[in-house]
């Protein structure tokens, strides 16, 4: 004959474990689903007593980066028949660790201010509280692809942040389970993004007595598949003239457009150029955008009038 389970209800600051979770314990799974404990990237949110009690139906988190300075919050709800005040506290752990507390006790998170906690005051019953100030926590490459866990601890006097006397071995599961004041959040640390190596080169043309013009850039000793495009930011007749993004493949390499503009035109001319990802900038390497015109009328051979002149040089 099986034995229904005892259960009762947590009267307290509750911090989730998933978003079904109304504080009967013990919780049931998913026990690492915490909607309570969120990292929301690295920019701090402006109004974070609004935004977080606005959304608390819901799981808000952002993504973990390694090596950038991840900002989490914490929210609650009290669940006590009376006015209660607490103190928040955050921890992570390498998902692994989960069952050997002396391996992440020590992984105490700060807040922006340097704090080690927050307090909550004042907390009316079936009030939202939150955390207003984030914590930070900044992994090292070394976690780029692994889970880890953010633990947060909504403790009061009647019931202590438990973190601390913690002992190993511990099923924790079943011991998350059994705290209603605990929220735990698995994620996966993910890469820091690389920073956009792409480069601008930019200048001014302008040819008064309008006509053909033609645009040209000449890649010289850039490593072969740098990427390479042009446009004039001004419109002529809704139309931009441009370059589209063309891959290098010889050296030196060419690439142009020619297109008639009107009387006093003026316009910046904008090269975008993205160098390979392997490969090396030769010594003499070059970008050079020119842009130049060919009065009509003229008899015999008739040299282009360069109109502008712009050069880049990728070096240490």
């Amino acid at each position: 004959m099986s034995r229904k389970l005892a259960t009762s209800q947590y009267d307290d600051l509750l911090c989730r474990a998933s978003l079904a979770d109304t504080g009967t314990i013990p919780r049931t799974p998913p026990l690492e689903e915490s909607p309570d404990v969120i990292p929301v990237g690295t920019a701090a949110v402006l109004d974070p007593k609004a935004y977080f009690t606005g959304n608390y139906g819901k799981n808000v988190a952002k993504p973990v980066v390694a090596e950038e300075a991840n900002l989490i919050y914490v929210r609650g709800k009290n669940l006590a028949p009376a006015v209660q005040n607490g103190d928040v506290y955050v921890y992570w752990a390498r998902a692994e660790d989960l069952d050997s507390p002396s391996k992440w006790q020590g992984n105490q998170l700060l807040t922006v201010e340097g704090h080690g906690s927050f307090r909550l005051t004042d907390v009316e019953p079936g009030a939202i509280t939150v955390a207003t100030s984030a914590f930070t926590w900044t992994p090292d490459a070394a976690l780029e692809g692994k889970s880890a866990v953010l633990i947060g601890v909504l403790a009061t006097n009647d019931h202590p942040n438990p973190v601390p006397t913690l002992r190993s071995p511990l099923d924790f599961n079943r011991w998350v389970s059994k705290q209603g004041g605990v929220g735990a959040f698995k994620t996966t640390v993910v890469s820091k993004p690389k920073p956009d190596p792409t480069v601008t080169l930019s200048g001014d043309f302008k040819l008064a007595e309008g006509g053909l013009a033609e645009f040209l850039v000449t890649v010289t000793d850039m490593p072969l598949g740098t990427e390479v495009s042009m446009k004039l930011t001004t419109p002529v007749d809704g139309h931009v003239i441009s370059i589209p993004q063309t891959r290098i493949t010889q050296n030196p390499q060419t690439i142009g457009v020619s297109a008639t503009v009107p009387q006093n035109y003026t316009s910046q001319i904008e090269t975008r150029i993205a160098p390979a990802g392997s490969g090396v900038p030769g010594s003499n390497n070059s970008v050079v955008t020119r842009a130049q015109y060919t009065p009509p009328g003229a008899s015999g051979p008739v040299r282009p009038v360069l109109l502008a002149r712009y050069s880049i040089h990728f070096g240490k």
